[in-house]
């Protein structure tokens, strides 16, 4: 059995071909609706081509308070591990709180839905077995007072979600504060890292015009730096593409998945190197470091190491950090 091939078709990576494959929840692609919560089945439902699981369903599903799922019952079985939070199980007409490490079993043709109720997410795995397609949706006035009930009793899925709000591709806007979260929700994450040489600050749009020169003119400089050997960056973009691509560190920044500081000269504010951290997609380290200084300052490569490594080490939660060394 080969590989399966993954893409990222607009909010995590997703299998386009056929086969085996491993992936981690955080690079994994999620849907979210406002009404609905956050979910991630790691098949390929929509795809152009998809590409689903024939036998065996399975998703994390990310819950917070008021956000449902709509009640109903099937001829497949299903299973439910609640990992973090706390929600509301609603059951045969029974409401019952679960919280971290409780398990339901639905047997086949249990009436249920759940709930966000806890201060912060709630994150279920939901599995089940696909050995059929026939599902019941019943009017339940326990399951209304939360917004979880169709109005009209049918076996029609299609009846049943007809006005009910469309998942999207987009991560819950909650991410940091999730299991599998960079960083801890509890960190204060650094936004300034200030020597005689240099000062960090969070990477933005309006370092565009500073970024793009000084990259553009260290390209040759940037590829012989450790760490970059094999990577596909520095290459012919725009100064249009360069600042979409200040727009995504800005966002990475704000919702915690990973984190770029712009090098400025104390002097001038000129734009003279870059950092970034992020998770390490091996999963070998709690999180990748890597960082370059413009063709023009080549002196500071060491000291801009030497001063991230020691931050590193003393003020973020990382144990084991790759960051290529310098000689």
């Amino acid at each position: 059995m080969p590989e399966a091939q993954l893409e990222d078709l607009g909010s995590g990576l997703t299998p386009v071909t056929q086969g085996w494959f491993v992936v981690n929840v955080r690079d994994a692609e999620w849907w979210f609706a406002e009404t609905r919560g956050g979910r991630c089945a790691f098949e390929n439902e929509y795809g152009d081509q998809p590409v689903e699981f024939p036998q065996f369903g399975i998703n994390l599903t990310v819950l917070e308070r008021g956000q449902t799922s709509l009640y109903h019952a099937e001829e497949n079985q299903e299973s439910f591990l609640v990992l973090s939070g706390e929600c509301a199980l609603l059951v045969e007409g029974e409401e019952r709180r679960l919280r971290p490490w409780d398990f339901f079993h639905s047997s086949p043709w249990t009436e249920h839905a759940f709930v966000g109720v806890g201060e912060g997410p709630c994150v279920i795995v939901m599995a089940g077995s696909r050995s059929g397609p026939a599902v019941h949706y019943p009017v339940s006035e326990l399951a209304a007072r939360y917004g979880a009930s169709v109005a009209e009793e049918t076996s029609d899925w299609r009846q049943a979600y007809a006005k009910v709000e469309r998942f999207r591709r987009e991560r819950p806007p909650d991410w940091g504060r999730l299991p599998w979260a960079f960083v801890p929700s509890g960190f204060v994450v650094p936004l300034a890292l200030t020597t005689e040489q240099f000062r960090l600050e969070p990477l933005g749009p309006k370092h565009n015009d500073s970024d793009y020169d000084a990259w553009s003119s260290s390209v040759e400089h940037i590829r012989m730096t450790p760490g970059w050997e094999a990577s596909s960056w520095p290459d012919e973009r725009s100064k249009v593409d360069n600042l979409r691509d200040l727009r995504r560190h800005a966002d990475d920044f704000e919702s915690r998945t990973g984190f770029t500081y712009t090098v400025l000269d104390p002097a001038t504010g000129d734009v003279i190197g870059c950092v970034y951290i992020y998770p390490d997609k091996t999963q070998q380290h709690d999180a990748r470091a890597l960082s370059w200084v413009r063709a023009s300052r080549p002196e500071l490569d060491m000291e801009l190491w030497r001063a991230v490594t020691e931050w590193l080490a003393d003020e973020w939660p990382f144990e084991r950090v790759a960051y290529a060394a310098r000689s």
